[in-house]
């Protein structure tokens, strides 16, 4: 490979996406910013992904480039396209990581480049669209900026947590392009079936210190019924909650810590109320960790929940018929309040 400084490398994992993958691959091929390379790295696909991606890396060979591994998972496949950069000695002022059913829109690269270099920021982000089959897009096309140090950053990160069964996943690393030097030796924990994004954003929490966001949709995100990222099992919870107790433990300031953790309570006791109805392997997850949560920080629990923390003590048993006696009342007080409508309406 010829010996030059990329101006950003983008590294595609791939694997059975063949209905998307030349969508996406097209997005970043009509990049108004040219100078890139795309490693595509081909995690054992089983469907025609491989064969499609070849035929397109043939009509342009100097930017695009197919690695093939063994399936391993998205965070394997992004940390084999890491040390691919470092074996072959490849350089590049910045990095994206893009999942191969997205798309990006012309100035991805572009705007978050500018965005870095204009500021002298680590990263750069832009917002995301979420992209449904058959519905029109809605794209923010605006010119507001926001830059944030290194405490904002954390605050603004910690505020923004989302941690439920049903939540979507704000941290993850597409949206955003960053300095090559400051990803350099860092990796996805493959050990995480879901939030490696989450894990690997707090692992390069020490090393940022400036971060530029743009108020402008640049990414699509397809969702997709089959989407890792919509996968909901125990092991994909215990994974959640170890990324929130890493959060905890891990940012560097207590103020961020004091904005994090009040959301941590409640998305988890959100997440115990609606798994109680009907998992109680998910639920059980739930309380222990509140539970822990409560005993350890119950100072930073939100005041409108301290009433029903404090009934954790009574056991896990006692707490499940507790809600579901909640739940019934709720459903009771609905009806009652819509048949009361109905007949106030065929009065009138």
């Amino acid at each position: 490979m010829e010996n030059k400084v990329y101006k950003v490398v983008v590294i595609v994992p791939l694997y059975n996406v063949e209905k998307y993958i030349n969508e996406c691959l097209e997005s970043i091929k009509n990049q108004s910013l040219e100078d890139f390379l795309c490693l595509i790295v081909n995690d054992g696909s089983r469907d025609k992904s491989r064969e499609i991606v070849e035929n397109f890396i043939n009509k342009d060979q100097k930017r695009f480039v197919l690695l093939d591994k063994e399936n391993g998972g998205s965070s394997s496949a992004r940390n084999f396209a890491l040390n691919y950069l470092i074996t072959q000695s490849i350089s590049a002022k910045y990095i994206s990581f893009i999942d191969s059913d997205d798309v990006i829109l012309k100035d991805f690269f572009k705007v978050l480049v500018e965005g870095i270099e204009k500021y002298n920021a680590d990263f750069s982000e832009c917002l995301m669209v979420k992209w449904f089959k058959n519905k029109n897009l809605n794209i923010i096309d605006s010119d507001k900026v926001k830059i944030l140090n290194k405490g904002e950053l954390e605050r603004w990160y910690c505020s923004n947590s989302k941690f439920d069964l049903d939540g979507q996943n704000c941290k993850g690393v597409c949206i955003r392009i960053f300095k090559y030097e400051l990803v350099k030796n860092v990796f996805f924990d493959e050990s995480l079936r879901n939030g490696e994004d989450q894990k690997f954003f707090l692992d390069l929490f020490p090393k940022i210190e400036k971060a530029v966001c743009f108020e402008k949709a640049l990414y699509l995100y397809r969702v997709r019924k089959s989407s890792l990222s919509h996968e909901k099992d125990l092991d994909i919870l215990k994974n959640d909650i170890k990324i929130g107790m890493l959060a905890i433990n891990g940012y560097s300031t207590s103020e961020a810590k004091f904005a994090y953790i009040p959301g941590l309570f409640r998305g988890l006791s959100d997440g115990l109320r609606k798994a109680i109805a009907d998992n109680d392997k998910i639920a059980r997850e739930y309380f222990t960790t509140l539970k822990y949560l409560y005993l350890n920080y119950g100072d930073l629990c939100p005041k409108d929940l301290k009433r029903r923390m404090r009934k954790l003590k009574y056991g896990f048993s006692l707490v499940k018929l507790y809600l579901k006696q909640r739940m019934k009342s709720s459903q009771i007080r609905k009806v009652k309040k819509l048949n009361q409508n109905e007949e106030q309406n065929y009065f009138e």
